[in-house]
């Protein structure tokens, strides 16, 4: 899987978020775990719980702070109402 591929749903803004994911300076499973983080935040909402998606959204947020800030405006508009209220977002 090439370097845009794992992040191809977000088009323009996933490849911004690969320059905030290396600016994290993250190890390799850790940078793999916050693009599969937030490939499950960007499911479809039939296809992943808000359970899911709220554990998605603190893992991302917890190893990678400044990614998840660059993915909000994306993920507003993927996630559920009740999957906002769990992480704290406006709804």
């Amino acid at each position: 899987m090439g370097r845009g591929d794992d992040l191809r749903w977000a088009g323009r803004a996933g490849a911004e978020l690969y320059n905030v994911i290396d600016d994290e300076k993250l190890d390799e499973a850790d940078r793999l775990a916050v693009v599969e983080q937030i490939a499950v935040l960007s499911e479809p909402v039939d296809e992943v719980s808000d359970e899911d998606r709220v554990r998605a959204g603190k893992r991302v947020k917890s190893l990678a702070p400044k990614v998840w800030e660059a993915a909000l405006p994306i993920l507003q508009s993927l996630l559920t109402a009740k999957a906002k209220q769990e992480l704290g977002l406006p709804l």
